[in-house]
């Protein structure tokens, strides 16, 4: 390869002005076919142009021998000053009309080819096709190809073929707009050598029609044998990303040793390509043959066994006793110095923040430890137990009893700050008693995944808790109401979906009432409390923006059908707070009633799935106490003192 001719400041007067009009040529000569981009010409004005021999008459091209540093004898082939390209030159279209001169016999550039003539150079000149071309047909026709994308720009043309787990594409081609091809096969690049180009590049380009059946129509080499050892001076390590499913490792991906020479894509029916071939024969041979003359290692010698008599022992075997000793014993010193200063810093500890307590409470903290006041409290007895097994055991190995268990979940439900304020860790230094991770907690509070709507296994919870429920302990009443929310969208990586978007459950419910998915700002909650009973159980929830009554009415009937038929519990009454949704929703069971209701009143209706009982509708009287209140101040109503004692006393 020869570089365009620039002069330099060594130069003379004379040699600039040649290389001046050699540059010009070598210009003209270039772009006789090609278009003058921006890039091109930053490549003319950085002398980024190159130029191989067959371009150059023989004349032109001077040989020289010279000696290399290994002291191989070597040619080295030079360009005269002002030569000028003339040979092999693209053939222009203006060349091929008829009536046009004939064009200058040229000798087009092919790989381990003879020379041919121009009537072969112009036969090969209308077989491949323009970049225009190229981008027109896959744009066309790779649009529906399946598994297949393809992005076209104006410098090249991207294309790509993905499989189902696998995070890069199976095939990767790009043609640039000088129609230079570059393939790789998972990310590893095809060779020229490879069976995809056996006569080069223009194949592929004569071919970009069935370019698809092409490079199915190979298959991949299967590369080193890892059984041997490898030779990483000529191979290299071709790794493929996987995509990770739960049950793997975060990171998953597949590898093959490979020739660094390897062809990456073989024929049909042909393992392996001649370069991974011959290292694999190569590494074969080796190994063989440091099997035949090497016997391994000699094995070490083990020190004696305690009981073993010193008598009966070889010299080494004794000298590797006193060695493991020695190695013993410097191990124990070290365990030792470590202990005593953990010792000295806890008595320093002791004395800066340390309590003098007088002997009365002493013999009172003695008799607690000692399990003599702990009978008659068996709780205090189970954390005390709890404490001293934790202090005992490693934090990774901790076991804790299922009465303390609820305890922490106890404690941690009520305040989770405070929790982690008691609880002793690494973050948390000074806490002052040993408690499971929140983690830990989490196993145990959560049997199921919550959602939104009514969720299967909510309900299954709930009829296990009332199974046992007779007689009058299973009347329930159904509460529901609306509180505001942080509208906020949240990514589950669990189950990679965004939680926060308005939800009643069922999503032909949702496209038929919410025109777009919009973020939630409310959540409407359905709980189940009891009569007679100390049942309170949170039934479901909605996420919602501003319900109204008719979005309500078929999420309170859907929830009293698997109350009344799944769970078999009695609906009697349903409790809400005043707003107007919830008011529109009771006059809505008007047409249920019909005749039956004479008054202008609506308190009740007829349990659809219980026709025998009614469901009687109630007012949140805390919710009409606030509403009182908030006239009061307002002066929108005016009360005399005993209607508002009435009112508190009743």
């Amino acid at each position: 390869m020869f570089r365009i001719p620039f002069p330099k400041t060594s130069d003379s007067e004379h040699t600039s002005l040649l290389k001046l009009e050699a540059r010009e040529a070598w210009k003209i000569a270039i772009l006789r076919t090609r278009e003058e981009t921006s890039e091109l010409k930053t490549r003319f004005e950085k002398h980024n142009i190159f130029l191989c021999e067959h371009h150059f008459e023989q004349d032109c091209i001077e040989s020289f021998p010279f000696t290399d540093a290994k002291g191989n004898e070597k040619t080295r082939k030079r360009l005269q000053t002002g030569s000028v390209p003339t040979l092999n030159l693209p053939v222009k279209t203006l060349d091929l009309l008829p009536g046009s001169s004939t064009p200058q016999q040229r000798r087009p550039i092919v790989r381990h080819e003879a020379p041919s003539t121009s009537a072969s150079s112009t036969s090969r000149a209308k077989k491949i096709p323009s970049f225009d071309d190229l981008k027109t047909y896959f744009q066309r026709d790779y649009l529906y190809l399946q598994g297949w994308t393809v992005t076209v720009s104006d410098s090249d043309i991207l294309i790509e073929m993905r499989e189902p787990g696998y995070l890069i594409p199976k095939y990767y081609v790009k043609i640039d707009e000088t129609l230079d091809v570059i393939v790789s096969v998972y990310g590893a690049t095809v060779p020229e050598a490879s069976a995809l180009f056996p006569t080069g590049s223009s194949r592929l380009l004569c071919k970009y029609k069935d370019m698809h059946d092409l490079l199915c129509s190979l298959q991949i080499c299967c590369g080193i044998s890892t059984e041997h050892p490898l030779r990483f001076d000529e191979t290299f390590l071709h790794v493929i990303p996987l995509v990770a499913s739960k049950q793997q490792a975060p990171v998953n991906y597949s590898q093959v040793m490979r020739s660094s020479m390897c062809e990456i894509l073989v024929e049909q029916g042909t393992c392996q390509c001649k370069p991974c071939c011959k290292v694999d024969e190569k590494i074969k041979k080796e190994a063989s043959r440091a099997a035949s003359t090497f016997y391994g290692p000699v094995p070490p010698v083990l020190p004696a066994k305690p009981k073993a008599p010193l008598s009966k022992c070889s010299s080494a075997k004794l000298k590797a006793t006193v060695r493991d000793e020695r190695v013993k014993l410097k191990e124990a010193e070290l365990k030792c110095a470590q202990l005593e200063k953990k010792i000295q810093r806890m008595e320093e500890e002791i004395n800066s923040h340390g309590v003098r307590i007088d002997d009365e409470m002493s013999n009172s903290f003695l008799s607690i430890l000692n399990d003599r006041n702990l009978q008659s409290t068996p709780h205090m007895r189970l954390v005390f137990e709890q404490q001293q097994k934790a202090m005992m055991a490693n934090k990774y190995s901790r076991r804790w009893h299922p009465h303390f268990i609820e305890f922490c979940l106890s404690i941690h439900a009520k305040s989770s700050s405070v929790y982690n304020e008691l609880r002793k860790s690494e973050q948390n230094p000074d806490g002052i008693l040993y408690l499971p991770h929140e983690r830990t907690l989490r196993d145990y509070r959560n049997h199921f995944k919550p959602g939104a709507g009514f969720v299967q296994e909510n309900i299954d919870l709930l009829k296990s808790i009332v199974k046992s429920y007779k007689g009058a302990a299973l009347y329930v009443i159904l509460v529901f109401d609306e509180m505001k929310i942080k509208g906020r969208l949240v990514f589950d990586k669990h189950s990679g979906k965004l939680i926060g978007f308005t939800s009643l459950g069922d999503p032909d419910l949702d496209f038929s009432t919410f025109e777009d998915l919009e973020v939630a700002t409310h959540a409407l909650a359905f709980m189940v409390r009891g009569i007679q009973t100390t049942l309170k159980f949170m039934l479901a929830y909605f996420l919602t923006q501003t319900v109204v009554s008719y979005q309500l009415a078929p999420l309170f009937w859907r929830a009293v059908a698997i109350l009344e038929l799944n769970c078999n519990l009695h609906v009697i009454a349903t409790s809400s707070d005043g707003m107007s949704a919830n008011r529109k929703f009771y006059r809505l069971h008007k047409h249920i009633m019909g005749e039956k209701k004479a008054s202008k009143i609506l308190n009740h209706t007829t349990n659809l799935f219980a026709p025998q009982r009614s469901i009687w509708f109630f007012a949140d009287v805390p919710h009409l106490m606030k509403t009182t209140r908030g006239k009061m101040f307002k002066k929108t109503i005016n009360f005399d003192w005993q209607t508002l004692t009435n009112i508190f006393c009743h």
